[in-house]
């Protein structure tokens, strides 16, 4: 099998896991359940991954890979901080919309952290990318007078990502919070605020 056979199978697998492991849930699921939504075998599927842990970590990886380019593009795409502060906020709903168990693995991810220090390097690991990818565009971002100057980006990188996973989890819990137009004309606001330093 050639390499790039192999790294679609693995995708193939992952896509899989993720669907399997939002439907389900992290304790419900098993491994030959993933190997039959990938229309793989069990041993094929252990072949590329050790086990159902492994299987999750690759599935919020790819979820923070997704993000650090959705990061990336609201960025790109924003001339003001009213209009980065508009265009997190509308990720944010296009996320909770379109990939309604994006925030429902991470949870099962918190879960498992809590009791797995490997797990827990991990997580602290996807933050640490996070936060720094949104530092670095901040810092692109006052460069190009589009946010307030500031000598240091990582505390306000810090306070947007607990917004939008404190935004994103409640939203997992509840997701009729998502219908009120209320809340992200309020989450628009706060991450304005937040981006402006004040």
């Amino acid at each position: 099998m050639g390499p790039e056979k192999t790294q679609d199978k693995r995708e193939m697998i992952i896509q899989a896991a993720g669907r399997v492991l939002a439907d389900k849930g992290y304790a419900q699921t098993t491994v030959s359940q993933v190997a039959a939504a990938a229309g793989v075998s069990r041993g094929l599927l252990h072949y590329y991954f050790k086990n159902k842990e492994e299987l999750l970590t690759r599935v919020i990886e790819a979820n923070v890979i997704f993000s650090l380019g959705l990061i990336e593009a609201v960025f790109t795409a924003s001339d003001s901080a009213a209009a980065l502060a508009q265009n997190m906020v509308a990720a944010l709903r296009g996320v909770t919309l379109h990939q309604p168990y994006f925030f429902a693995l991470f949870q099962e991810f918190l879960a498992l952290a809590r009791a797995k220090p490997a797990i827990a390097e991990k997580l602290a690991e996807f933050y640490r990318l996070f936060r720094q990818r949104l530092s670095e565009e901040l810092t692109g971002a006052a460069r190009r007078g589009v946010v307030a100057a500031g000598e240091d980006h990582e505390p306000r990188a810090a306070m947007l990502t607990a917004l939008i996973d404190g935004l994103g989890l409640q939203l997992a819990s509840d997701p009729d919070l998502a219908r009120r137009d209320e809340l992200w004309t309020e989450a628009v606001r706060v991450i304005r605020a937040v981006i402006d330093g004040r």
